[in-house]
């Protein structure tokens, strides 16, 4: 296996990553012929140049491995095969791979300010004012601490994130896999198929092709941390298709042919677990720069499946002052605009966030700025696909030669609402363009609509095609 090519075209040096803009018409618009004038001139946009050495690493912002390695796949099946009855074969199977060295977004030179010793306490009980007050660190302290790795540090590489796509990735997928085939034969074909899998992983997507599971790991420092269910993991799957082509009149007079003969009709049935995703706070919560991958708190009293907001607890009360600080969350005081507060405990000054409580009991809870995430990675899961597809065919004899067939194909014939992240039987993606927004909607304990896929999914309806084919 060997990486892919786009890998490295999105790590281009500093002085080809900048890009000149332009449009069609208007003030901005594109030079005809686009190259009049010399071309992409050194400059702003277009092609960068730098003064030193220090400036060029300071805008360094992608990194490619110099000793490159490829991606591996192991794989090992062992089987066991039978045919009996003469029509029927029956086959088990267990399947397992190992991936190693598979590629990972990571940024190379920023590291999470909070860690297990270092973070603020987010509280599901109320704690008192003086728990509040003896606090010993505040969001202010934590944010004036730097995310930058030392060593880069040191060597100037301070000025943008480093994004490379290093080796560091693995999986493991061990499968049993069972199959019973009934070849064609009085009219019936066959084939059930079971599995029992698990995938696992600590990175599925490289590049930002999904939301559902983050593309950086909450820690680039500490990939292994994000080792869970893969998003591609689905532990059962079964499937059963049935093709019957009606045997009888094949050969009788032509209207009992036309009428009564020249059916054929092919269920076909599939259950496959739901997709894992995972829950995300959708901001900066452990202050490495990065809102990829940031995770959620587990609440265990809380009610299962539903996410929280959380808001801040603050050292200083101020219970006549309004909640001008924006930027620390408050909305307002009561005493002042009539208003609910958002500070339960009081009302905020600059540096005194010492901690944070939830907005209700719920078993999800945001991770705010500063606070330590607990929940890991893909612990939700999405409804199971449980569809049935049908198609009908109906054959008519003209002539010897001239021949008619009427096809009606129906996907999700019992028009079962499912909302499972995609489509039921096709792997294409999602058409809307605003479509990654509404999934990390879904995600986000402090949204309404977290875990909630209806609201942003479709219930895949019920789909017909008819088709008409003349043959002569």
């Amino acid at each position: 296996m060997i990486s892919f090519d786009n890998l490295g075209i999105l790590s281009l040096p500093p002085q080809l990553s900048s890009t000149i803009d332009c449009a069609p018409v208007g003030n901005d618009a594109c030079p005809t012929p686009f190259l009049a004038g010399g071309g992409i001139l050194p400059g702003p946009g277009g092609v960068a140049t730098f003064a030193t050495v220090a400036d060029q690493r300071a805008k360094t912002a992608a990194f490619v491995p110099v000793n490159q390695k490829s991606p591996k796949s192991i794989d090992w099946t062992v089987g066991i095969q039978h045919t009996f009855w003469s029509d029927f074969t029956a086959e088990v199977r267990y399947v397992g791979t190992r991936g190693i060295h598979l590629p990972a977004q990571i940024r190379l030179n920023t590291q999470p300010i909070v860690t297990s010793t270092n973070f603020l306490p987010t509280y599901t009980a109320a704690p008192s004012q003086a728990t509040l007050d003896g606090s010993t660190l505040d969001l202010n302290t934590l944010e004036n601490e730097s995310n930058l790795v030392p060593a880069y540090s040191a060597a100037g590489f301070n000025g943008s994130q480093i994004t490379s796509f290093q080796p560091w990735s693995s999986s493991t997928y061990h499968g049993l896999a069972a199959q019973l085939n009934k070849r064609f034969s009085h009219g019936v074909q066959m084939i059930g198929a079971y599995t029992y899998s698990h995938l696992i992983d600590d990175a599925t997507a490289e590049v930002f092709a999904t939301v559902l599971s983050p593309r950086r790991a909450q820690d680039g420092q500490n990939i292994s941390a994000d080792r869970s269910n893969s998003i591609l993991d689905h532990r059962h799957r079964f499937t059963l298709s049935v093709v019957y082509d009606e045997p009888f009149f094949k050969n009788g007079n032509a209207l009992m042919r036309n009428t009564v003969g020249g059916w054929e009709i092919a269920p076909i049935y599939t259950y496959q677990s739901g997709q894992w995703v995972t829950a995300q706070s959708g901001i900066d919560s452990n202050l490495n720069g990065d809102t990829a991958g940031d995770r959620t708190i587990l609440n265990p009293s809380g009610i299962k499946g539903t996410g929280s907001a959380t808001t801040p607890l603050c050292r200083s009360v101020v219970p006549t002052a309004d909640c001008t600080n924006a930027n620390l969350f408050c909305t307002g005081d009561p005493t002042i605009d009539g208003t609910p507060s958002d500070c339960p405990v009081g009302v905020n000054t600059i540096g005194n966030v010492v901690g944070y409580a939830p907005i209700s009991n719920a078993q999800y809870l945001q991770a705010n700025y500063g606070t330590l995430a607990t929940v890991g990675r893909n612990t939700l899961q999405l409804k199971p696909i449980n569809d049935v597809d049908l198609t009908a065919l109906k054959r008519f004899s003209i002539t010897e030669r001239f021949r008619v067939e009427f096809r009606a194909s129906a996907t999700n014939v019992l028009n079962h609402a499912q909302y499972v992240g995609g489509f039921l039987n096709d792997v294409a993606p999602i058409p809307n363009p605003g479509f990654i927004t509404f999934q990390r909607n879904m995600l986000e304990p402090s949204n309404p609509s977290f875990n909630n896929p209806r609201s942003v999914f479709s219930s895949n309806p019920r789909t017909l095609q008819l088709a008409l084919k003349i043959f002569f």
